[in-house]
């Protein structure tokens, strides 16, 4: 669910990234750290296959064109 959330989000508000909307580079950025959590610390290795891309996808996005933000910087580059 948090996935599809997050992928629906990337797909069309990326452009929106970098721009004076913190909040919501903030308020992805938490969110994507979380997905990124649940499937680093409560999932097996082997089912971090089926989300690797597209976490990886969300963090290069968000390094790209948010780094300004601190909670971003210190976020990790990929899984």
């Amino acid at each position: 669910m948090l996935n599809s959330i997050l992928t629906f989000v990337f797909e069309r508000f990326t452009d929106d990234l970098g721009t004076c909307w913190t909040v919501f580079d903030s308020k992805l950025a938490v969110t994507t750290n979380r997905l990124y959590n649940l499937v680093t610390k409560k999932l097996h290795e082997d089912y971090w296959i089926e989300y690797r891309e597209d976490v990886n996808r969300y963090l290069d996005i968000l390094h790209s064109r948010s780094n300004h933000l601190d909670y971003i910087y210190n976020m990790p580059k990929s899984i």
